[in-house]
């Protein structure tokens, strides 16, 4: 009965929203106390914590799936917030790959010479980190559609979303001549 409870969907809606929040919150905490001094921080326990978290957060999205057919696969990928997810975990897996490239590069070198010159796979995770945590952050979007009064917003970005685009298109090729030309 009391596992009953947490099957009714307005409780599974809050679960998983307050469990978004709080994913936000370590996220956010963590971008903050690691990344902020230090170019490239060593492994945490922290960040090993967030990715355990990323990692549940992707064998979710594997149960999100119906049918592991091409037309059960493209149903899923159709959503936008399904799509954004699936960027997410992809985010995800290359920063914790680069992140233990990097670690395993500065334990091969004992001297410490590498550790000065910062290249690509000890500067890439701190961006990647950046794009994530706006997906997370947009991620709140879906979550607020549920509500009346901002759901009707979303929706109507979400329209606009195609006519900024094709502006967006203008914008850059207008953008490029004047900034050549200056």
């Amino acid at each position: 009965r009391f596992a009953q409870y947490y099957l009714v969907p307005k409780v599974k809606f809050m679960t998983h929203f307050a469990g978004h929040i709080a994913f936000l919150a370590y996220f956010s905490y963590f971008l903050l106390s690691q990344f902020s001094v230090d170019l490239t921080p060593p492994i945490v326990p922290m960040e090993v914590f967030l990715w355990i978290w990323c990692v549940t957060r992707f064998s979710g999205e594997l149960f999100e799936v119906g049918e592991w057919t091409g037309k059960g696969l493209w149903i899923y990928i159709r959503d936008v917030w399904n799509l954004q997810d699936v960027l997410f975990i992809a985010l995800a897996t290359l920063v914790c790959s680069l992140r233990l490239a990097s670690y395993l590069s500065a334990a091969d070198d004992p001297i410490g010479s590498a550790a000065s010159t910062y290249g690509f796979v000890e500067l890439a995770p701190r961006s990647l980190y950046a794009f994530m945590i706006i997906l997370a952050y947009l991620r709140v979007l879906q979550y607020l559609r549920y509500f009346r009064s901002v759901g009707v917003l979303t929706i109507v970005i979400g329209h606009m979303m195609a006519d900024v685009g094709f502006f967006s298109v203008i914008l850059v090729f207008v953008s490029l001549g004047f900034g050549f030309a200056f």
